[in-house]
């Protein structure tokens, strides 16, 4: 399996390149000096607890070993999977408990993802519209 170079991708999903930076403490990931942090989309990794929005943290210096979650490079499109090595050949498995996997040799890899950060941020409006509404004053 081919590995990529990190500088193809753009960090956090950032399309016009790296202008966001994230401080990552080693102690909770390892050592960060070959990590990249890109941003989940779509919902093919969710039984993995992986979903759209999540931000990635994946060790580019790492060798990718069966049944790590990995970024991957396939068709052109950068994708969040889980990898196994057959020989010469490589399966790629959503996590979304519908899709085949697919047996490829066509693939390279970004990283492996040693960690996920989730925002729950975008939440919060959402959540206060419905305690203002259901809300009881307190006497």
């Amino acid at each position: 399996m081919k590995k990529r170079k990190s500088s193809a991708i753009h960090p956090a999903g950032c399309p016009n390149g790296p202008h966001q930076m994230a401080i990552i403490d080693p102690q909770l990931f390892g050592p960060v000096d070959d990590c990249v942090l890109l941003q989940a989309s779509g919902d093919g990794m969710r039984n993995a607890g992986i979903h759209s929005g999540d931000y990635l943290i994946l060790d580019t210096a790492q060798e990718v070993r069966n049944g790590d979650i990995a970024c991957i490079l396939h068709q052109g499109e950068y994708q969040c999977r889980r990898v196994f090595i057959e020989g010469d050949m490589v399966r790629i498995r959503r996590e979304d408990g519908v899709t085949p996997d697919i047996v490829t040799s066509d693939c390279s890899v970004l990283g492996v993802l040693v960690g996920t950060m989730r925002s729950y941020r975008c939440q919060v409006p959402v959540i206060q519209e419905v305690v203002e509404k259901d809300a009881v004053p307190i006497s």
